[in-house]
């Protein structure tokens, strides 16, 4: 759309519903409540709040300029507001500064890139089309919102979701590096800032829930470029010992802003968090000196424990086995996708599998039957877990013990030790 022009709107209610959504991206209690994930039928999707959330993403990033298009046009600098204010979540005083608008000015074009969003998801998703079926999931919703729902979930619990919903993946820290820096150079040109220390081709692979690290990253760069601006940033990262080191260095060329460390705590305060849930830590401080130096160092453990990958499809038992393994010698991996198990199996090599039998996309026991037969899976021990009373069925079929839901953590720990003892004595 070369002009930028919003067509008529099409709807109110998806204007309304698309503010609110881009607004939370990043806020599953908000996300899993929109009318979009009905309106765009992901419903039946294993996530639906990531489902919207790559959805709403791939969507702007459809509107991105090509590299002909000069900087200075209006569909970059649109672009550029979709991309600051909604995924990358900055304020829009924030944003206003960057682009030199006022906070007013700023609030019109961003509402003029909402429509011109709406109209695209509206034509791309053929919703002129469906109006029968909108108005029925429209009321239901204004029926769904009176009285506001009870029991809404706290920070602490929407985190405990988002580590157990988040895969651990075997990730390649220096492209994952490289695309959050793809993901903000617009930001890093616009603040002047640049990057020293690339590439990062050599980095160690290691298993680490790659969506939140990425975001804790994306996280501590934003706030570096803009309290840099018209600086530098260095990036250093290499493994020392049980972890690997990555160092953000934002550098102030002019020394003339002043910082507080208790001000760089409190923005790195969410990125910090991220890190925890991956396990690691996060450390920050302030070298003072004529070129002010933000230190930010993220630890990330390279030493995890004995893998253990759990196969089931809900969230909530995939929680459990989590914090059943935590301050154990075993390290959990846990996948909701049965489809996906073969191959995380495969890359991971875990000590043991605990297998659900119970899952819409696949049967456990035919998936049972492809890590027997695949040479990279046969000789891992599988115990199959489930409310079902089959265990001799489970025996016959290749596992190696049997477990039945509800299971207790000394019950799972037991079997995973006996397990795993009987094991090395084979192999030994």
């Amino acid at each position: 759309m070369s002009d930028w022009e919003p067509t008529e709107p099409n709807s109110t209610w998806l204007e309304d519903s698309l503010k609110v959504a881009l607004t939370s991206l990043y806020d599953p209690s908000v996300m899993r409540t929109s009318l979009l994930i009905k309106v765009f039928g992901l419903g039946n999707k294993i996530d639906p709040v990531s489902a919207l959330r790559d959805l709403l993403t791939h969507a702007i990033e459809s509107f991105r300029p090509d590299q002909n298009t000069p900087r200075s046009s209006r569909a970059w600098r649109a672009y550029y507001i979709l991309r600051r204010r909604y995924l990358e979540q900055i304020s829009q005083y924030v944003v206003a500064t960057d682009i030199g608008l006022s906070v007013r000015q700023l609030q019109r074009e961003e509402k003029t890139a909402r429509q011109i969003l709406a109209d695209h998801l509206w034509t791309r998703h053929n919703l002129n089309q469906k109006t029968a079926e909108l108005e029925v999931l429209i009321t239901a919703d204004i029926e769904q919102a009176k009285p506001e729902h009870a029991g809404a979930k706290t920070r602490e619990q929407e985190l405990e979701i988002l580590v157990a919903s988040v895969p651990i993946e075997f990730t390649d820290i220096g492209k994952l590096i490289g695309e959050v820096l793809d993901t903000i150079h617009l930001l890093l040109a616009f603040s002047q800032v640049t990057i020293e220390g690339l590439p990062f081709e050599h980095l160690l692979q290691i298993p680490i829930k790659a969506r939140i690290l990425r975001q804790a990253l994306l996280n501590i760069l934003l706030f570096q470029s803009r309290a840099v601006h018209g600086g530098k940033i260095v990036l250093n990262a290499q493994s020392l010992s049980d972890f690997l080191v990555m160092e953000v260095r934002g550098i102030i060329l002019d020394g003339s802003k002043p910082l507080s460390l208790n001000e760089l705590s409190s923005n790195l305060a969410s990125a910090e968090q991220l890190i925890i849930l991956c396990q690691g830590k996060l450390e920050t401080m302030i070298e003072q000196g004529p070129e002010p130096v933000l230190s930010t160092c993220i630890f990330l453990p390279l030493n995890q424990g004995i893998p253990i990958l759990v196969i089931d499809d809900n969230a909530d038992a995939l929680q459990l086995f989590e914090r059943y393994f935590t301050g154990t010698p075993y390290r959990f991996y846990g996948v909701r996708d049965a489809s996906q198990a073969s191959a995380m199996a495969k890359e991971i090599r875990p000590a043991a599998i605990i297998l659900d039998v119970m899952m819409p996309d696949k049967d456990g026991w035919n998936l049972l039957g492809q890590l027997r037969l695949h040479p990279a899976t046969q000789g891992i021990p599988v115990i199959i877990c489930t409310i079902l009373a089959q265990r001799d069925l489970a025996l016959a079929l290749g596992a190696d013990d049997f477990l039945r839901k509800p299971v207790s953590r000394q019950t799972l720990l037991a079997a995973l030790d006996r397990l795993l003892a009987s094991q090395s004595t084979t192999s030994g």
